[in-house]
């Protein structure tokens, strides 16, 4: 009885996990190009400010 409400429990926490899974692509591609914006502007960002850094450092 209590292996059989074991299996049952894995069951359903396995069951839990794949549903958010599926919830979390469901997510992901529903804000895909949103993310891909802000991969760009990270680093565009980022560039810029070691750009800035680099010549502010070099000219003193």
């Amino acid at each position: 009885m209590i292996n059989k409400g074991i299996e049952v429990f894995i069951n359903n926490t396995r069951r839990t996990e794949t549903t958010f899974i599926i919830l979390i692509e469901n997510i992901l591609v529903q804000y895909q190009e949103s993310y891909r914006l802000a991969a760009f502007l990270c680093i565009k960002i980022g560039i810029g400010t070691s750009l800035v850094a680099i010549y502010s450092m070099s000219t003193g």
